[in-house]
């Protein structure tokens, strides 16, 4: 197995302005980035519509058909300090309230460990413990019965 995922690459400020709350109603209108494969810089702002003059015979297009989960908790740990949560899946036959997870709090993650994320405003709070831990940062959240965020 190669080394762990560094998740630390990908974190970036992404302001809330900047992401889509619903599709363009001409969808070849979306907006475009195009980047030069060799230098890495950004060679211009197109349109979706523009994707059969930019590619090429042996051009592979890639395309992400995932589905963003509005899944991020925020809460406490047991001990006082504070904590988020981002669910990633399900997990097994307890898949309603077992679920793997990205969990960034002060100090290490262990089995054991014991949270409760609040709801938006004055939403119920969930309980949750950590149940297993994973390969790049990942763990395993089990919430209490009953409940399920």
């Amino acid at each position: 197995m190669g080394a762990p995922f560094d998740l630390d690459r990908f974190a970036f400020e992404l302001p809330a302005e900047c992401i889509a709350q619903a599709p363009l109603a001409v969808r070849d209108a979306a907006r475009l980035m195009v980047i030069d494969r060799g230098s890495g810089q950004v060679v211009g702002d197109r349109q979706v519509r523009d994707l059969p003059q930019l590619l090429g015979p042996e051009d592979l297009l890639v395309v992400n058909a995932t589905r963003v989960l509005s899944a991020r908790l925020r809460g406490r740990k047991a001990s006082g300090g504070r904590a988020e949560a981002l669910l990633i899946a399900g997990e097994g036959p307890d898949e309603g309230r077992r679920y793997r997870a990205l969990v960034q709090s002060g100090g290490r993650l262990r089995v054991g460990l014991g949270f409760e994320f609040t709801g938006p405003g004055d939403g119920p709070s969930l309980a949750a413990e950590i149940v297993a831990l994973h390969s790049g940062g990942e763990v395993s959240l089990v919430f209490e019965a009953g409940v399920s965020p």
